[in-house]
Order: C-alpha cells, then structure tokens, then sequence
C-alpha cells in the first residue's frame, strides 16, 4: 500500500484566527486560507442567514454573541465578523456597539469587515470611492451612507442585482462585470460583499485602474493581520499588494 507524506502540520504557532459568517458564505473561509501565513490558523463558525434587508440583518446579527463565545472556546487571538451587509445596515455606531459587545462577551480583541474597509482606505490614503456591488438598491444605499459617514464620497456605485448566494459566479464573471465601473473620478475601488470571489484579480484590477482596489475580504485579511500581537505583514501577499504592512 503505497502512503501519502503527511506534510507538517503547524497547530497555531504564531496565532489563531476566530471568523463568524453567514452561513450562506462559502467563499471567504478558501480566500483567508490562501493568505495566512505559516503558523496562523483559521476557526469558523456560522451565523443564519436571512437576507439582506434590514430585518434578515437584525436577525442574523442577533446571533453574533453566541457565535463569539463559541469561538472563544479555542482561543482565538482574534475574533473577525465577515460580513459587508452585516455590519454596514445599521450604520457606523451600530457597528461599533456590535464590535464592543462581542469584545465585552468574550474578552478577545474583534474587527469587522466594515471597519477593516474604512481602515485600509484610510491607509491608502484614499477619499473618493467608485463601488462595485452584487446587491440592489437598498441595501446600496446603506453602504453608501456607512462610507460617507466615515468621511469617504462615493463617486459612482455599479449595481449587479445578483441574486445570493454568489459562488456560483466564476472570478471570470465577477472581474469582466468590475471591468465596467465607471472609476475615473475615484482614487480608489471598493468590491463590496464577502461572498465575492475577487483574491486572484483584485491586483490585476488594481492595475487596469490604476488606482487601488480593495474587497470586502482583502481589507478583512489585511486589518486581521495588523491587529494581531504582534502584526503580520499581507502587503506581499497575493490579492493584498496595494494594502501594504499597516501598522508598525
């Protein structure tokens, strides 16, 4: 009987990430994996998913507490809360109150994709923002107004109107329809939702624009990773050139 090389396997020796999804989210978990570094680790838990109007949110969001303490049972030097809708709707101190209680519940330091967002355009220098965006109106909307409250103008948002999930897109698909997002009059690109696949073109939509381009999970990856004691450097990694080391 012939055996496969078991490869070594590194039990979090540098660091354990805890990330709380939507259960309908299948994309983010393969895209965190292809960029963490040896020695830091990925732990999962799910939450329902109930739409993306106001009150599938609240719900879903309802259940963030008891994802968080679920994760809290393996030690997580941080706690991630992947989702665009989920911490954009309710607007700004929403989301704060939601990072600080999850925080409060379970002691361990906690970003969201919303705030990681904000982060890595800040970081980039970036205040004018063309969107790209699966979602309809509505909820457009809301992330229109989460980003201009965080001091950011929007100058155009390029509306899909895909229906979820989105892992049945190919990257193909998702990149041809970026393509066509009127960004002249930005200095940086958003691809909103984490359950985009945008890690294998994200750079190379950076280039076609010239101009940053930055998803939902790649400003995730990247704030992960810089709040982690100590930080660990994405700029070099595939999909997160533009974001660079963060902080210091």
């Amino acid at each position: 009987m012939n055996h496969v090389a078991l490869a070594p396997v590194d039990y979090a020796s540098r660091a354990r990430v805890g990330l709380i999804l939507p259960s309908i989210n299948s994309v983010m978990e393969p895209e965190f994996l292809g960029v963490l570094p040896p020695g830091v680790t990925l732990h999962t838990t799910r939450i329902p998913y109930l739409g993306d109007d106001s009150d599938g949110v609240a719900k879903m969001n309802s259940e963030t507490i008891s994802a968080a303490l679920l994760l809290k049972d393996v030690a997580p030097n941080v706690i991630v809360y992947g989702c665009t809708t989920g911490t954009m709707v309710e607007g700004a101190a929403w989301e704060a109150e939601l990072k600080k209680s999850i925080e409060e519940a379970t002691s361990i330091p906690t970003i969201t994709t919303s705030r990681s967002i904000v982060e890595a355009f800040e970081a980039l220098g970036a205040s004018k923002l063309a969107v790209f965006s699966p979602y309809g109106a509505v909820v457009n909307d809301d992330i229109a107004r989460f980003l201009r409250a965080a001091g950011f103008e929007i100058t155009n948002i390029l509306s899909m109107h895909w229906r979820s999930p989105f892992r049945n897109l190919s990257e193909a698909e998702i990149e041809t329809a970026a393509g066509k997002l009127d960004a002249s009059g930005a200095d940086g690109v958003f691809m909103a939702c984490t359950g985009l696949k945008t890690i294998t073109f994200i750079d190379r939509l950076s280039a076609t624009y010239r101009k940053p381009a930055v998803s939902s999970n790649t400003a995730t990856f990247w704030a992960t990773l810089n709040h982690l004691d100590p930080p660990v450097s994405i700029g070099a990694m595939p999909g997160c050139a533009n974001l660079g080391p963060g902080r210091p």
